[in-house]
C-alpha cells in the first residue's frame, strides 16, 4: 500500500472546515446609479476606467459642438419669432446663454452618468456585488470638496475670477456657478452634514 507524503511523515491532514472566500480578481470598482462594489480582474478594471475616460472626453467634446450650435439656433430661429411676442427674449442674451450652459450641462451630465452605469453593469453582469453601493446623499457627501485645503482652494479661484475677469461672461459665470455649488456642497457636508463616510 502505498502512503502519502504527509502519511510518511506524520502529518495529520484535517480537511478545511467553512465557507472559502471566494473574490472576482481583486480589484475593487464602483458600478452603476447607486455605485455598487464590484471585485473584479485587472483587465475589467482597466476597461472600465478607459471607457469612463472616453466616454467623458466624448461628453465634453459634444457639448463642445452643441453649445455653440443650440446658441446659434435658438438667436437666428427661435429668439426672432418669439420676440414678436416676447420681446424681452433679446433683452437679456447672457442670460440665456447662462441658461444654455446650464442646460447642456444637466443633461449631457444624466446621459454620461447613464451611458457609463450601462456599459459597466455589463462588463459585470456575470457577477455579484460586494456591497449594494450608497444612497444619493452619501454618493454627493464621498464626491463632495470638503476639506480645508479644497475649500480654500475654490475660494481662491473664485475670488480671483470675479476680480480679474470683470465683466463675466456667460461661460465665465457658468464656471463660477459650478464652482460656487462645489463650495456650497463642501461646505455643507463639512458643518452641517459632516457624517463619516464608509
Amino acid at each position: 500500500m502505498l502512503l502519502s507524503g504527509a502519511q510518511f511523515i506524520g502529518v495529520r491532514m484535517e480537511k478545511p472546515q467553512g465557507t472559502p472566500i471566494t473574490r472576482g480578481g481583486g480589484h475593487f470598482v464602483r458600478i452603476g446609479w447607486r455605485a455598487a462594489g464590484y471585485s473584479v480582474g485587472k483587465g475589467i478594471q482597466t476597461q472600465y476606467h478607459a471607457v469612463r475616460v472616453l466616454l467623458f472626453i466624448m461628453a465634453v467634446a459634444t457639448a463642445w459642438f452643441a453649445i455653440p450650435f443650440a446658441s446659434e439656433t435658438y438667436f437666428t430661429l427661435i429668439a426672432p419669432q418669439a420676440g414678436r411676442f416676447l420681446p424681452f427674449l433679446f433683452d437679456y442674451p447672457e442670460l440665456v446663454s447662462l441658461l444654455i450652459y446650464l442646460l447642456t450641462f444637466f443633461f449631457g451630465g444624466l446621459i454620461y452618468l447613464l451611458l457609463v452605469a450601462l456599459v459597466g453593469k455589463a462588463m459585470v453582469r456575470k457577477l455579484s456585488p460586494v456591497d449594494g453601493g450608497f444612497g444619493l446623499v452619501e454618493r454627493l457627501r464621498r464626491g463632495a470638496m470638503s476639506k480645508w485645503l479644497s475649500l480654500l482652494f475654490l475660494v481662491a479661484v473664485m475670488v480671483t475670477a470675479a476680480v480679474m475677469l470683470e465683466p463675466l461672461s456667460s461661460e465665465q459665470l457658468f464656471l463660477m456657478i459650478l464652482l460656487g455649488y462645489k463650495l456650497v456642497e463642501g461646505l455643507f457636508f463639512r458643518y452641517l452634514s459632516p457624517g463619516k463616510s464608509l
